[in-house]
């Protein structure tokens, strides 16, 4: 399954491999969430099975931030977990959210 990333410096979204980004994250996870440990809320299906329904939103490559969940065939989400590095917090990147395309429109569109 593929991942939508945002890339902060500007471009069109497009995809990445979901199990690939969940390796990035469980290798980096302190980055994300301090001492805590959230291993176990990060399970594989959320990147597998959802994997179309998450956001990733990177910066010259680095993963700054990403959004896990799911959305129903009712249009009806689930979020499992919100996070941002931590060296990123309170800063101005969630910008290119904005970009985010519409259900059903390709990456590299414009939204609708």
């Amino acid at each position: 399954m593929r991942v939508l990333s945002i890339r902060q410096e500007g471009g069109p979204p497009v995809f990445e491999d979901g199990p690939s980004v969940l390796k990035e994250i469980l290798e980096d996870l302190r980055s994300f969430w301090g001492e805590r440990d959230m291993r176990a809320q990060h399970q594989p299906v959320w990147l597998r099975q959802f994997a179309s329904d998450a956001v990733v939103v990177r910066r010259d490559g680095v993963l700054l931030g990403y959004l896990l969940g799911a959305v129903t065939t009712h249009e009806l989400a689930y979020v499992q977990l919100i996070a941002t590095r931590t060296d990123h917090r309170g800063q101005a990147w969630q910008a290119p959210l904005r970009h985010v395309p519409e259900p059903g429109s390709q990456p590299g569109s414009s939204p609708g």
